[in-house]
């Protein structure tokens, strides 16, 4: 009796390891795009930050406002800043529609 139990308990607590690791994987991986996706936001607003003499604060908001009139996601538009595809000047006209 005390080999079944203790096979039983051994078992609950391999399924309750694996059952961890899955989700820490599972996280990891829903993770790494945000991340990525923040790191060339504060990317884009450095350069914003350079190129117009702005603080990081003022720096976001004209982003935030670019991306809000042209109708993209800020990710995408921080990511045309970083390639220089966009520049300071761009983000205050108004975008084409």
């Amino acid at each position: 009796m005390f080999t079944a139990r203790t096979l039983a308990d051994v078992a609950a607590i391999g399924l309750v390891q694996e059952r961890s690791l899955r989700d820490s994987r599972i996280h990891r991986a829903q993770l790494r795009p945000r991340v990525g996706s923040r790191i060339k936001i504060e990317y884009a607003k450095g350069v914003i930050v350079r190129q117009r003499g702005l603080t990081l604060d003022e720096a976001f908001a004209l982003i935030l406002q670019h991306a809000s009139r042209a109708n993209r996601q800020l990710v995408d538009v921080s990511h045309d800043i970083v390639v220089k595809r966009l520049t300071a000047r761009d983000l205050v006209r108004l975008p084409r529609t």
